[in-house]
């Protein structure tokens, strides 16, 4: 008997072994992977902004006073599929440009929806940048992100007569 046949055998053992182990590592990797989130959404906020927004460069904050906005989301979070209407809040700090053209914010948002696994409460950052009535939206979650936009709707003041302070955010975008 040769010695090439034993050590043939002996490598394959040890390949297949080692295959195995990977499989397995690959597996549970796999397992622990975050829960799947895909969604489309809707959604309508109140927001009050402090000084407001004027025709002058300033710097002030913004919130919707807690969960105050409703959001239709269409797909799933955290693997659990959205069953209803949720809620969604913001607190942001705001630097605009003058002329009420723009501002740049940041903040943090949280929101709450019903899904098969029950409510999921998911809290994250948002960078957000407005030209006139639009802005565009993104939030970072833990385990998500949100891309959207929004239209301001001024609800109190104008921001050229007199300061912008109450408006209604009309929210469209992405979760994933």
């Amino acid at each position: 008997m040769s010695a090439a046949p034993i050590t043939s055998t002996i490598v394959k053992r040890r390949f297949l072994v080692l295959a195995g182990l990977l499989i397995a590592v690959l597996a549970t990797a796999d397992a622990s992977a975050a829960p799947a989130t895909s969604a489309t959404c809707t959604g309508l906020m109140p927001v009050s902004l402090s000084p407001g927004f004027t025709p002058a460069p300033g710097v002030g904050t913004g919130t919707s006073g807690g969960q105050t906005g409703t959001m239709t989301c269409l797909g799933t979070l955290d693997g659990h599929q959205i069953t209803g209407l949720g809620s969604f809040g913001a607190q942001e700090t705001y630097t605009t440009g003058g002329a009420c053209l723009t501002d740049t914010s940041s903040g943090q948002v949280s929101a709450t929806f019903p899904t098969t696994g029950g409510p999921v409460t998911i809290v994250g950052s948002l960078s957000a940048r407005r030209l006139a009535l639009i802005e565009s939206i993104e939030i970072d979650f833990p385990q998500s992100h949100f891309s959207g936009m929004a239209i301001v709707v001024p609800t109190d003041g104008n921001c050229l007569l007199s300061p912008l302070r109450h408006a209604l955010v009309s929210v469209t975008g992405s979760l994933s």
